[in-house]
């Protein structure tokens, strides 16, 4: 936070102004801004303390200073006889915003690429993501043309509510669900064996921002189990 006068010389700076120009308050005193700002940025910020003061009004921009890679916004506040400039330390909201936008390529690569029905839930349970797999099944086993936006309680919980209830509190603590359970389609009123597997989706801080919904088909895998269980069982009555 420098704070200079109309000759454009700074007469007071705090911790995170020092930090921004990477000197100590006695040296930063009395010298001009001009003097302080990198070279190659001079210009552009001149021109926002120029708008700022000529039009009263406050300018907001942001900066990123090269030597340290850290982001600022920056507040350029007019006063009658002076400016305040306030720099806002972002880096860490640059970096999450970086690492949510790198989060959706993947989550998006995911449901493309997946040959499984992937929905992906936020946190206000609507489905944001669905892979096609995942439109065709929900014809199938929720009887509906499921989009973003829809309630995933809606639908879900019409068939496993008492499974996915007495486990939510999993998900919430950040851990991932795995159970089996059939669901009836509602089409031929057929039930089919299903791993239904829930993984939280969590931010940078730690927060838990939804979860991923995955129904992978096992019946023809429970149904093999099954019918080799029973070969063995006559198998050992005739022994």
């Amino acid at each position: 936070f420098p704070s200079h006068d109309n000759l454009w010389e700074i007469k007071d700076v705090n911790a995170s102004g020092e930090k921004f120009f990477g000197q100590d308050r006695p040296t930063l005193i009395d010298r001009t801004i001009w003097k302080v700002i990198p070279s190659y940025r001079i210009f552009a910020l001149a021109l926002e303390f120029k708008k700022a003061k000529e039009s009263k009004t406050m300018r907001v921009f942001e900066e990123i200073d090269t030597q340290s890679g850290r982001f600022f916004k920056v507040y350029v506040i007019p006063h009658e006889n002076s400016l305040d400039v306030v720099f806002k330390d972002i880096s860490d909201l640059q970096v999450a915003t970086k690492e949510l936008a790198y989060s959706k390529t993947t989550l998006n690569i995911l449901l493309e690429q997946n040959q499984e029905a992937v929905f992906i839930v936020g946190k206000d349970l609507r489905f944001e993501g669905l892979n096609r797999k995942a439109q065709q099944f929900g014809k199938q086993f929720f009887g509906k043309d499921l989009k973003i936006g829809d309630k995933f309680s809606h639908v879900y919980l019409d068939q496993s509510e008492e499974e996915f209830l007495k486990n939510v509190n999993i998900l919430s603590e950040g851990e991932k669900l795995l159970f089996e359970k059939q669901m009836v389609n509602k089409r031929n009123q057929k039930s089919y064996w299903f791993e239904h597997h829930f993984v939280p989706l969590i931010d940078v801080q730690g927060s838990i921002l939804g979860f991923i919904y995955l129904a992978k088909n096992i019946n023809d895998q429970k149904i093999s189990t099954k019918e080799l269980a029973e070969k063995n069982k006559v198998l050992r009555e005739v022994s």
